[in-house]
């Protein structure tokens, strides 16, 4: 399974990316490891022309207290072995939390890569997308929580999972994030869309538009990352002979309370 994603692409490239404005507010910095808690660039079906900050970790609007969910099943409770080749209707719909979200509050997450970890949890791997495509959208859904005693709003996301691919097989993991086809996020964020569109965007990626190599252990323990950080700790999944993973420039952003970064990925 995966808890965490990639991204250190730059606003710019991003909005470029998606053809989306950064409003004046926006403040982020990029923590190239988004992890559960902290806040990352979505593009919301409220707004579907800009991006917003939102928590990495979704809370239903009417909960008492946080939940702090990250991902959230497309089958709902069925599946339960995570049969990539189940043919019965996603019910996520069924899942009362996420029933609305799923019509009303529909999100593209923004990443250059995401983590996944084999199944006993111990190795952590780097999975992208290959020709170059970065940054990639994911499916979301995010609600805002009203906090009961100090009345904050605090909006939140997870993700939308499904069945691994291949790939996700040789990891071995179990499930991975929905990956939305690019030219595929308008759809995605359009608010007149019938259940049967929504539940048949919900598919799995295939495995030879994608990659992956492990990463060290502890690889994202100690911020700010070092320059190998993300780099190869062992064989890619399927061998590239020319190809380079992240994008080159030199990631020296100040890390809130953790200096400066020195990560540098590779030549675009």
């Amino acid at each position: 399974m995966y808890g965490k994603f990639i991204l250190a692409s730059s606003l710019e490239t991003i909005a470029k990316r998606f053809t989306v404005r950064v409003p004046g507010r926006l403040e982020w910095v990029p923590r190239i490891v988004v992890s559960p808690g902290d806040e990352t660039p979505v593009i919301t079906q409220q707004d579907p022309r800009e991006l917003t900050l939102m928590q990495f970790g979704y809370t239903p609007a009417g909960a008492q207290e946080p939940w702090n969910l990250i991902h959230a099943r497309a089958e709902g409770g069925k599946n339960q072995r995570n049969d990539p080749f189940y043919s019965g209707s996603p019910a996520i719909f069924l899942k009362p939390a996420f029933r609305k979200p799923l019509f009303t509050r529909r999100c593209v997450v923004i990443a250059d890569a995401f983590v996944g970890w084999s199944a006993a949890g111990k190795q952590p791997w780097l999975v992208y997308l290959r020709d170059r495509e970065r940054p990639f959208g994911m499916a979301g859904l995010y609600d805002i929580w009203v906090h009961p005693v100090t009345k904050a709003e605090i909006p939140g996301f997870a993700l939308i999972t499904v069945p691994g691919n291949a790939l996700f097989h040789k990891l071995p993991a179990h499930r991975m994030p929905v990956i939305i086809p690019r030219g595929r996020e308008i759809p995605w964020l359009r608010a007149s869309c019938h259940l049967s569109d929504i539940l048949g965007m919900l598919s799995i990626f295939p495995a030879e538009k994608m990659n992956a190599y492990p990463l060290h252990p502890g690889f994202d323990q100690k911020l700010p990352l070092s320059g190998n950080a993300l780099k190869p700790a062992g064989e890619r999944i399927y061998s590239e002979s020319e190809r380079k993973i992240l994008p080159v420039r030199h990631w020296g952003h100040k890390q809130k309370g953790a200096g400066e970064s020195t990560w540098r990925g590779e030549e675009n």
